[in-house]
């Protein structure tokens, strides 16, 4: 901001300025192509900064910086921490992997598979599923097995309880 602050004598180092901003990224400004509209003719200075822009390409990619997932991953955290939003931030992501973590542990197609129920018996799959979350107390109980070592074939038992309990037959037993 100091070199903002003092000025500037030439366009060309407002445009040097511009480009060295860490938000900037050449490689993503659009020039032309697709998507790309026409820049307004009142527009004069803008129209300049684009065409040195495309000019300036080769001599801004070997100024380096760092890659652009670093560069992403860097804005990121600048917003974060200038938003104060990491701890926010840190829940929706482990919330994410929760989630996943959840699915590849519980759900149909594995109690399917476990019950030994055919492809098209999703109506059986649901009430054994919904039983399930009833014993153990919501997803909450069902999480609480993911990190115990017999957990998965503690719900697999349970799977198999239920459905024995609910009187559900697979195919084979018909």
């Amino acid at each position: 901001m100091e070199t903002y602050h003092t000025g500037f004598q030439t366009r060309r180092e407002v445009f040097q300025w511009a480009a060295s901003c860490k938000y900037f990224d050449h490689s993503r400004f659009q020039t032309r192509g697709e998507g790309f509209k026409k820049v307004k003719q009142d527009r004069r200075m803008y129209a300049e900064f684009v065409d040195w822009v495309e000019e300036s390409r080769p001599h801004l990619a070997e100024s380096g910086g760092l890659p652009r997932s670093e560069r992403y991953a860097k804005a990121r955290e600048d917003a974060l921490l200038f938003f104060d939003k990491r701890e926010a931030f840190d829940d929706i992501v482990r919330a994410r992997i929760n989630k996943q973590r959840f699915k590849s542990f519980f759900n149909g197609s594995l109690v399917r598979h476990w019950a030994e129920l055919s492809d098209g018996d999703w109506l059986a799959v649901k009430l054994i599923v919904d039983e399930v979350r009833r014993r153990l107390g919501g997803d909450v109980g069902i999480m609480g097995l993911l990190d115990d070592s017999h957990g998965q074939e503690e719900l697999e038992d349970l799977v198999h309880q239920i459905k024995d309990d609910l009187h559900i037959v697979t195919t084979a037993e018909d």
